[in-house]
């Protein structure tokens, strides 16, 4: 889940590289001049993109490193030898003014960066400077990470660029929805949403949709809902998902971004909206505000429960919760859901089995007492 804190990320080229283009820069000062390039490499002005200097033609040698020869109005440019392809030095001419990409060149250090899974940050360090990016997607591949990271201290003209990547959890206590930064995306012909948590039957094509909680646009929602109610499927991360009874809309405003949460659950899994005719019912167990995700299995036996008293024609005692669940999922009554985000667990109770049978063993066998 928190792949870089075991194996961090390293571009042991992009190193090379840097340290290469570092040790060529310090040459070219003791020449007193400036590092430049023929094409794009990090940090290093481009010849083509100052002003006075134009590409004159092919050089018909280039084992010094040059494609070009090249004509400067404020000095001389040299090849040097040893140094990255395609790296030269201008010299400038005594009195001569420098455009503004000579002025502004300096040295980059090469440093190495740290990713906080806890509060969702990388966090670069350069001497005493710290540069912070806020809100970084975890979920995105390591190489792509470090490129987006140096593309943006090119941006910034920071002075460093990164060559490996760590990773940190700084709070254990800061629980994200998803930890590792993965969050589905939830569809129909004409709309999507951000899924903000869901609960599907187990089946790998087809599941059966129980809830999914999402955020967007107002009517984005209602065109979801109303592909539920039509009794269509959504495609949840890909893969289709079929609804399960009626499903129901709740919707809270979230006015600072525009956007709605609405909550999208069937009949089946609501206490108290339990058709007689049904095959299945359903018991969740939901995130909550200031209480921690522990106990997560004795808060689904106990979901159970409530609604086993609902459907079932025969009392059931609280003490019984844990045994009930055990044995009925062995015996198949009881499947788990697959959940994720806002919905920490699921169960689908099967109302088609013989409960009376399961129950009536329990007692005989002392296993449940009255």
């Amino acid at each position: 889940m928190y792949r870089l804190v075991d194996r961090p990320f390293e571009n042991e080229r992009l190193k090379d590289e840097l340290d290469a283009i570092a040790q060529a820069q310090q040459r070219a000062l003791e020449m007193g001049g400036v590092l430049v390039t023929e094409y794009d490499q990090h940090y290093l002005p481009g010849l083509e993109s100052l002003e006075g200097v134009k590409r004159s033609s092919y050089r018909t040698s280039r084992a010094d490193g040059l494609i070009y020869d090249w004509t400067c109005e404020f000095g001389a440019i040299k090849a040097l030898p040893g140094a990255p392809y395609g790296v030269a030095v201008v010299i400038p001419s005594p009195g001569a003014r420098l455009p503004k990409g000579l002025q502004e060149a300096k040295t980059w250090a090469v440093s190495e960066a740290v990713l906080d899974y806890s509060t969702r940050t990388i966090t670069v360090q350069d001497g005493d400077t710290f540069i912070t990016f806020p809100s970084v997607n975890v979920a995105e591949v390591d190489w792509k990470q470090l490129q987006e990271i140096n593309a943006a201290l090119l941006a910034q003209n920071a002075g460093v660029l990164v060559w490996k990547l760590s990773g940190v959890v700084s709070n254990p206590d800061i629980q994200h929805l998803y930890p590792d930064g993965k969050v589905p995306m939830v569809r129909n012909e004409h709309a999507q949403a951000t899924v903000t948590g869901y609960a599907t039957t187990t089946m790998s094509w087809n599941a059966a949709l129980v809830y999914a909680g999402v955020v967007a646009h107002k009517t984005a929602v209602e065109s979801l809902h109303a592909t539920l109610l039509q009794k269509k499927s959504l495609s949840l991360d890909g893969a289709p998902a079929v609804p399960d009874s009626h499903f129901r809309l709740e919707v809270v405003p979230m006015p600072d971004f525009g956007l709605y949460h609405a909550a999208l659950i069937c009949d089946a899994a609501l206490p108290g909206k339990w058709n007689p005719q049904d095959e299945q019912a359903y018991a969740l167990v939901f995130k909550q505000p200031g209480r921690e995700s522990t106990d997560i299995d004795a808060r689904l036996e106990a979901a159970v429960l409530v609604r086993l008293r609902e459907v079932l024609p025969h009392a059931v005692k609280d003490e019984w919760a844990h045994e009930l669940f055990a044995r009925a999922s062995e015996q198949g009554l009881i499947d788990r859901l697959r959940t994720a985000g806002d919905c920490l667990a699921g169960a689908r109770i099967h109302l088609d089995k013989d409960w009376t049978a399961m129950l009536s063993d329990l007692l005989a066998e002392n296993v449940l007492t009255v």
